[in-house]
C-alpha cells in the first residue's frame, strides 16, 4: 500500500510528495544567489543585459530554422516589439541573424550565427558551474543525481 502525504490539505501519494519536494529543491537551487550571480556574470562577460542574455540562450543551438520573433518573445515572456529591440542588439553584435521564413515571407526567423553559438557555449559553461550545495555531494550522489536529472529531462530538450 502506498503511503499518503498531505500537501495543502490535499492527500497525495508518496511518489507525488517526493516529486514535489525534488522539484521545489531544484527551483530553490535555480533561484539561489549563486545562480543569479552566475547569470549576471555570464551576461556581463558577453557585454549583454540579462534580458538579451536570456533571449540568446532561448535560441536553439542545433536548429538551422531558428525561431520566429513571436516564438522567441513568448519563450522570453516579453512583447514582440521589445524582442525586436533585443534582437537588434544581438544582431549588431553578430550573435544572431534574421531570415525570412521559407514558408511565409511575412514572418521573420532568428537563428544563431557561428559567433552566437560560441557565445551560448561560453554562457553554458559559466552557468554550468554548480552551486555549493551540489559540490558538497559525494561522487556517488552526484552520479545518481546526474543520471536521474538527465532521465527526468529527456522530454524537455534544450531549446
Amino acid at each position: 500500500m502506498q503511503r499518503q502525504a498531505e500537501v495543502l490539505g490535499e492527500h497525495v501519494d508518496e511518489a507525488e510528495a517526493l516529486a514535489r519536494a525534488a522539484w521545489l529543491g531544484m527551483y530553490q537551487l535555480f533561484r539561489s544567489k549563486e545562480m543569479r550571480v552566475a547569470a549576471a556574470e555570464s551576461a556581463a562577460a558577453l557585454e549583454l543585459t540579462e534580458q538579451q542574455h536570456f533571449a540568446l540562450l532561448a535560441l536553439p543551438l542545433d536548429d538551422e530554422r531558428g525561431l520566429t520573433m513571436r516564438e522567441l518573445a513568448e519563450l522570453c515572456h516579453t512583447t514582440p516589439s521589445y524582442m525586436t529591440s533585443m534582437i537588434d542588439v544581438l544582431e549588431a553584435r553578430g550573435f544572431v541573424g534574421r531570415h525570412p521564413d521559407p514558408e511565409d515571407r511575412r514572418v521573420t526567423r532568428v537563428r544563431l550565427t557561428i559567433d552566437g553559438k560560441g557565445a551560448v557555449y561560453r554562457a553554458h559553461f559559466r552557468l554550468g558551474t554548480p552551486p555549493s550545495g551540489l559540490r558538497d555531494l559525494s561522487l556517488e550522489e552526484l552520479r545518481t543525481l546526474s543520471n536521474l536529472m538527465a532521465r527526468a529531462a529527456e522530454g524537455y530538450p534544450w531549446p
